[in-house]
């Protein structure tokens, strides 16, 4: 027997399908709902406009999610310690940022060279951390 999922179900699933890259198998393991289920639903079959709407919001909310944790080890690299180290809390943020332009459809690759060898990595988080806080965020 098949079961019935409300827009808001199908909504937030396919807002992991997409954190997920497609992976609908993955998502599966995660959501507990059939692969197939997801698949139909990737493919836009059996969606209507409000679960159109309802993905793009909670993929919103998983972003926002993402971000914050991105700015929390951001904040703990440059703060006064942390249980991580340096290159798990940078490893990390990578994929934390990774995620988030995989849900906001942006590029995940650089294409030229940017790196300064000039600057160290707490250098980095600094500047990092000026961009993605908001304006009224008087810490540094």
């Amino acid at each position: 027997m098949s079961r019935n999922y409300s827009d808001n179900e199908k909504g937030a699933a396919l807002a992991y399908v997409d954190f997920t890259q497609g992976n609908t198998r993955a998502a599966s393991k995660v959501l507990g709902i059939p692969h197939t289920t997801l698949a139909d639903w990737a493919a836009s079959r059996a969606i209507n406009p409000e679960v159109t709407e309802i993905r793009t919001h909670k993929k919103k909310e998983i972003a926002d999610l993402i971000e914050d944790g991105v700015r929390d080890m951001l904040e703990s690299s440059v703060g006064k310690g942390s249980e991580a180290n340096l290159q798990q809390i940078w490893t990390a943020v990578g994929i934390g940022i990774d995620k988030l332009q995989i849900l906001k459809g942006a590029p995940v690759s650089i294409t030229k060279d940017v790196t300064n060898t000039e600057r160290t990595n707490r250098d980095r988080a600094r500047e990092i951390l000026k961009l993605i806080r908001p304006p009224d965020s008087k810490a540094d």
